[in-house]
């Protein structure tokens, strides 16, 4: 088994990390929206939409990973808990809920463009940088 990870592997999973994140923010931002009384449903539901396509997007780096032949990085049930709870607190602590949800995505959504700006310069592989452009919007 080989332990020294290629360059392009790890900046590809840096950015399945960053996205795993802001799916998983955009996921309790739903749910928070469904929740509150403040915040127009369509709101929470664009936010699962959102995630669902960035959803495709991490499918497909992750199989360019295991074509490279190594393991896509996953989504972390750490992460998960703590983007969960950080989503709930901040919206909870706010007197606009649909601005508090907005600014916990906008948060995840600087961590992806800075994994994205980070692993630009290792990802060689054409499949790759093209999903990894496409995220940087």
């Amino acid at each position: 088994m080989e332990l020294l990870r290629d360059d392009q592997v790890v900046a590809i999973n840096d950015v399945l990390v960053a996205l795993y994140d802001l799916m998983e923010v955009l996921h309790a931002a739903r749910d928070e929206a469904r929740e509150a009384e403040d915040v127009d449903d369509a709101l929470g539901v664009s936010f699962g939409e959102r995630a669902e396509r960035l959803s495709e997007q991490a499918r497909r780096l992750g199989a360019v990973v295991e074509r490279l032949g190594d393991s896509p990085a996953g989504p972390s049930d750490e992460r998960l808990i703590f983007d969960q709870a950080g989503v709930r607190l901040k919206a909870s602590l706010s007197h606009d809920t649909a601005s508090a949800l907005h600014n916990s995505i906008s948060n995840a959504e600087r961590n992806l463009s800075a994994a994205i700006e980070t692993a630009l310069p290792d990802i060689r592989d054409e499949e790759a940088r093209e999903i990894v452009e496409a995220l940087k919007g």
